[in-house]
C-alpha cells in the first residue's frame, strides 16, 4: 500500500494516507480508490481562482504495480467536485516507492522512501508542477503498528513564491490490531511550511484522524474522520481507501 499526504501546496488533498512499508509483490497489480470529502472546511482561496477543499469531494483511482520485490510504481488520477457541484479532472500523479528494509513476518522495523511527481490544474495548486517525497520508518508486529513519514514538497513552478526551499509535511500513525481483520488507530498529518522558516503555529496545518481498517484476503479498506486543529486547516474531513488486488502479470 502506498501513501501520500498531499495536504499542502496542492490544496485539493486527493490522497490522504500514511505509508507503512507494505508494497505490491513483484508482478502484482493492485487498484485502489481514494475518496475524501470536506463537509466543513476552508472555501476562500489564497489567490484568485483557487478552488479549496471546503464543501468538495475528491475521488482518486490508483493503479500500482510491483516492479521489483522492493520497488513499486503507482499512477493516480484525481477527480474533484467543488462546493458548487462542478466536476473536474484535477491532474495526474506518478509515484515510485522503494522499501529496502521490510518488517519481517514475526514483527520488526521497516524503512523506505517514496517520491511523487504531480501535474495539477492551476485552480487546485499555486504550483502546477510539484515534487513530493521523503522517508518513512516504523515498527509493525502482531499487536501494534507505528509509522512516521517525513516528506518534503517542492513547488517547481510556483507563481507566487520564488523560494526553492521545500515545505515540510510530517505524518504519523499509531494503530492496534484486533485479530486478523480489524485495526483501530490514529493518523496525524501536518504541514508546517518551508523548512528554513516554518509558518507560525496558527498558520500551519494539523489534522488528526480516528481510523478503522478492515482487511480481507481479497480486499481491504481504510476509513477515517479527521478534525482540523488550526484555523488554516479544514474543520472536518472524511476519508476512505479501498484496496483490491487484481492479480500477477
Amino acid at each position: 500500500m502506498a501513501l501520500t499526504t498531499d495536504l499542502t501546496h496542492a490544496d485539493i488533498s486527493p490522497v490522504i494516507q500514511i505509508f507503512t512499508g507494505g508494497l505490491d509483490g513483484q508482478g502484482e497489480l493492485t487498484t485502489s480508490l481514494h475518496v475524501n470529502a470536506t463537509p466543513q472546511g476552508i472555501t476562500r482561496g489564497s489567490y484568485v481562482g483557487e478552488i479549496m477543499n471546503g464543501g468538495g469531494v475528491r475521488i482518486t483511482p490508483e493503479l500500482s504495480y510491483g516492479l521489483l520485490e522492493s520497488l513499486e510504481g503507482s499512477l493516480y488520477l484525481p477527480v474533484v467536485t467543488d462546493e458548487h457541484g462542478q466536476w473536474n479532472v484535477a491532474g495526474g500523479i506518478g509515484r515510485l516507492t522503494w522499501v529496502p528494509i521490510e518488517a519481517p513476518d514475526e514483527g520488526g522495523w521497516f524503512l523506505g522512501t517514496t517520491w511523487a511527481f504531480s501535474d495539477y490544474n492551476w485552480k487546485y495548486s499555486q504550483a502546477t508542477l510539484n515534487l513530493n517525497g521523503g522517508f518513512t520508518a516504523g515498527y509493525d508486529d502482531d499487536d501494534w503498528l507505528f509509522a512516521i513519514n517525513a516528506f518534503f514538497n517542492w513547488g517547481l513552478n510556483d507563481r507566487y513564491q520564488s523560494s526553492d526551499v521545500p515545505g515540510l509535511e510530517p505524518a504519523f500513525a499509531a494503530k492496534h490490531y484486533f485479530g486478523e481483520n480489524l485495526t483501530l488507530g490514529l493518523e496525524y498529518y501536518g504541514a508546517i511550511g518551508p523548512i528554513a522558516h516554518p509558518e507560525p503555529i496558527h498558520l500551519q496545518s494539523h489534522t488528526i484522524f480516528a481510523t478503522v481498517d478492515w482487511d480481507e484476503e481479497d480486499w481491504s479498506i481504510n476509513f477515517g474522520i479527521g478534525r482540523g486543529l488550526t484555523s488554516e486547516t479544514d474543520d472536518w474531513t472524511i476519508k476512505t481507501i479501498l484496496f483490491v488486488p487484481i492479480g500477477n502479470y
